[in-house]
């Protein structure tokens, strides 16, 4: 199968080998980004009903919905959906922007630790904040707008909403801890105060900028 990538730190949007390939459809957009969301699982019918049309389905929504899945099969490849008894769930080659963010905050962490419990499988001696900080930012960059963004308040997504703009903030939290560990205070100051801007009473940031 060519390599299938999904973006949902911003507009929903899709690459096959590279390649941007239009997803068409507001409504096959949606399905995509449900199955994205969750890519190392298989999403139910009944979640996926939910994704698609909210609170207001049609009629015979499971049957328009395979309708749905036929079409975004023709625009990334018949093999990109796999159907099973649970529901259905992306090609297990699949990735998304979501989950290289998340992996780059775990490396961010470990590079960052400043005691072996902390990170377990890194040591002390590996600790470097200075690659932590750079990790980190870059993971920051894959944002291209609000996540989700034509999704934010459609209550089946609201959920992820919160969770990426959580995940953004740790980045971030990331980011300042380990400038600050590598004596880059300016930078670091100029980061999160930034963030505090937009994010006025999330306290670990806030303690992050006192430090």
């Amino acid at each position: 199968m060519h390599e299938l990538s999904v973006s949902l730190l911003g507009p929903v949007r899709a690459t096959r080998a590279g390649v941007p390939t239009p997803v068409p459809g507001r409504r096959q957009r949606a399905l995509l980004a449900a199955l994205a969301l969750r890519l190392d699982g298989t999403v139910s019918v009944a979640d996926l009903v939910d994704a698609v049309w909210d609170e207001d389905p049609p009629e015979r929504a499971r049957t328009t919905l395979q309708t749905y899945v036929s079409r975004l099969r023709a625009v990334l490849g018949e093999e990109a959906i796999v159907h099973g008894p649970g529901g259905y769930r992306l090609h297990e080659g699949a990735t998304t922007d979501v989950a290289q963010a998340r992996r780059s905050l775990a490396e961010a962490r470990s590079l960052a630790a400043a005691d072996p419990g902390r990170a377990a499988a890194v040591s002390l001696d590996a600790a470097d904040p200075g690659r932590a900080a750079a990790v980190s930012l870059d993971a920051v960059d894959l944002w291209d707008g609000p996540a989700l963004a034509e999704f934010a308040e459609q209550g089946w997504f609201v959920p992820a909403v919160v969770g990426l703009g959580e995940l953004r903030a740790n980045l971030l939290d990331a980011a300042g801890e380990a400038l600050v560990a590598s004596g880059r205070a300016t930078d670091a100051v100029a980061l999160l105060d930034e963030a505090v801007r937009a994010d006025p009473f999330r306290e670990p940031t806030q303690l992050l900028l006192v430090e």
